[in-house]
């Protein structure tokens, strides 16, 4: 999946750097035009995903990060932030929720970093599963104030009552596709989410 993406990519012009990241496609100043007065669409298919799963995986991870999820309910998300035990950040992290498991996008390079934190406080004992994700799900966030009229156009119905803090699973070319209102910056957008080793965020889908 990753290597068809990246030749995608460069077919569209795209200066990558060593680990593959697209730095520029040498319009920046008309996709920065597009995020104030279109839609423009961002690969972060290099930052982590992990999947926490198992009975107990809402107490572990509300006794391991700085938000609350005892009471968290499926189609829900939320921004957390993972600290040492002196309140050191380790990394600010977006979980969605969903009927079987917490998805946990990560910073680029940090999902290794925090799958060996989180498995130091799993004992034998405690229903939690970790699995890393990364690299089997594409990740976008489409950016702009015509990002909805992007999602229609792609045949994408996605609510507009749709709270920033939950999202919804959708179906595009045969596959799942997890969206979620909100683009993380100033502009409007949706954000990514995952949702598994054959499904994508927003317009991306892993194969």
């Amino acid at each position: 999946m990753a290597q068809t993406l990246q030749n995608l990519q460069q077919t569209q012009g795209a200066n990558l750097d060593a680990a593959a990241i697209p730095l520029t496609f040498d319009n920046d100043a008309v996709a920065l035009a597009a995020v104030e007065t279109g839609s423009a669409l961002f690969d972060r298919s290099h930052w982590g995903l992990i999947q926490l799963s198992g009975a107990e995986r809402l107490r572990f991870l509300h006794n391991q990060t700085t938000n609350t999820f005892t009471q968290r309910q499926p189609g829900e998300s939320c921004d957390t932030v993972f600290v040492t035990s002196t309140a050191r950040t380790i990394d600010l992290t977006t979980v969605y929720v969903t009927e079987e498991a917490l998805l946990i996008l990560t910073s680029p390079d940090q999902d290794q970093r925090l799958m060996e934190w989180m498995d130091r406080y799993i004992f034998p004992a405690d229903q939690v599963s970790l699995a890393k994700l990364s690299g089997d799900v594409a990740i976008f966030s489409l950016v702009g104030p015509e990002s909805g009229a992007v999602l229609k156009a792609s045949g994408l119905e996605v609510s507009l009552a749709l709270p920033s803090v939950q999202h919804q699973v959708l179906e595009f070319e045969g596959l799942p596709l997890r969206v979620a209102l909100g683009s993380g910056l100033s502009q409007p957008g949706y954000y990514p989410a995952g949702s598994g080793s054959r499904s994508g965020s927003n317009l991306a889908t892993a194969d």
